[in-house]
């Protein structure tokens, strides 16, 4: 099932075309969901809002375009950087057994802790860095 295509906007929602749960979080950063389900319009407006960075908490093997994504040309991403930054390491079972195919409540960061506390507590770093540099990061995990 493709979750954007029965997703409901909620209140505090951006209005990105084609966002899911695009939210402004604090200061320099927002979230939303995977940026695969963003039309080149929802690139533009994004950019428009002054995001300049996209950070990809997915593991490598989870990012990619599917079926019903819309095919956003790549210059519609012009000006936005895409960086991947992923909290877990593939193949962890206990994580795997909660959070296959996809994490899908934000409770399990705990078990993400829990599991890599290492490559998280990196991860926070690298966040912290992008947020001083004024970088306007977008995060994604979904």
């Amino acid at each position: 099932m493709n979750q954007s295509l029965n997703y409901q906007k909620q209140t505090g929602d951006l209005p990105w075309a084609g966002a899911v749960n695009a939210r402004h979080i604090c200061g320099a950063f927002y979230r939303m969901g995977r940026h695969e389900w963003l039309s080149a319009e929802g690139w533009r407006q994004m950019q428009g809002d002054g995001i300049t960075k996209v950070i990809d908490l997915r593991n490598p093997s989870e990012i990619h375009r599917r079926e019903h994504d819309p095919a956003a040309p790549d210059a519609s991403r012009a000006g936005i950087e895409l960086v991947n930054l992923p909290l877990e390491t593939p193949g962890n079972q206990r994580f795997e057994s909660m959070a296959v195919p996809y994490m899908n409540h934000t409770g399990l960061y705990q078990l993400v802790c829990e599991e890599f506390g290492g490559p998280a507590a990196c991860g926070l770093r690298r966040l912290g860095q992008f947020a001083r540099h004024n970088s306007h990061p977008l995060l994604g995990r979904s």
